[in-house]
C-alpha cells in the first residue's frame, strides 16, 4: 500500500477483473480486504478467521439431511439446484430472459445439457428465486422432469 492509500479513511477494491472481453467477479475470502497497519497483526487476524470461523456441525448436518431428502424426492434421475435472483436487481444489464438462462446453463444441468433424444430427462430442478411468476421457469420444464421454484425470502 502506498502513502496516499494509507492516508485515506476508505479504500475501495474493485471486484471485477477484465479477462479477455468479459468482466469476471473476483472470488476471494471476505477478510482478504481487511488491512491492519502492523503486518504481524494482519497475518494473525487473517489466520484467526481462516482457522476458527466455520459453520458448526449442526449446519452441515442439517444441509446433509436436506440433500438426502432431495435425493429421495427426485428419484433415479437425480437433481440440480440453482439460485436465480431476478426481480430485485438494480442493474438492467444483468436481468435476463428465460431463454438466456437456458442457454447459459446448457451443459451444466442434467446429462448432456439435460436432454436425451429431445425428451426431458428424469432430473429434477430446484430453484431458489425471488421471481414471483413461476411461469418464468416454464422453458426448463422441457428439459427437466420436475421444476420446483420456491420463493427465496431475504
Amino acid at each position: 500500500m502506498d502513502a496516499k492509500a494509507a492516508g485515506e479513511p476508505w479504500v475501495h477494491f474493485m471486484t471485477d477483473i477484465k479477462s479477455g472481453l468479459e468482466a469476471r467477479p473476483l472470488f476471494t475470502h471476505w477478510y482478504t480486504f481487511f488491512l491492519f497497519e502492523d503486518y504481524g497483526v494482519d497475518l494473525h487476524m487473517k489466520r484467526l478467521v481462516r482457522d476458527y470461523l466455520h459453520y458448526n456441525d449442526e449446519v452441515f448436518c442439517a444441509g446433509a439431511k436436506v440433500a438426502k431428502a432431495m435425493d429421495l424426492l427426485s428419484g433415479p434421475g437425480g437433481w440440480s439446484a440453482m439460485h436465480v435472483r431476478h426481480g430485485e436487481l438494480q442493474y438492467t444489464n444483468v436481468q435476463f430472459s428465460p431463454s438466456e438462462l437456458m442457454e447459459a446453463t446448457r451443459g451444466w444441468l442434467g446429462p448432456e445439457g439435460g436432454k436425451e433424444g429431445g425428451e426431458a430427462t428424469g432430473e429434477a430442478l430446484y430453484v431458489a428465486t425471488d421471481e414471483a411468476d413461476h411461469g418464468w421457469f416454464a422453458a426448463f420444464e422441457k428439459r427437466h422432469s420436475h421444476v420446483r421454484p420456491g420463493i427465496l425470502m431475504l
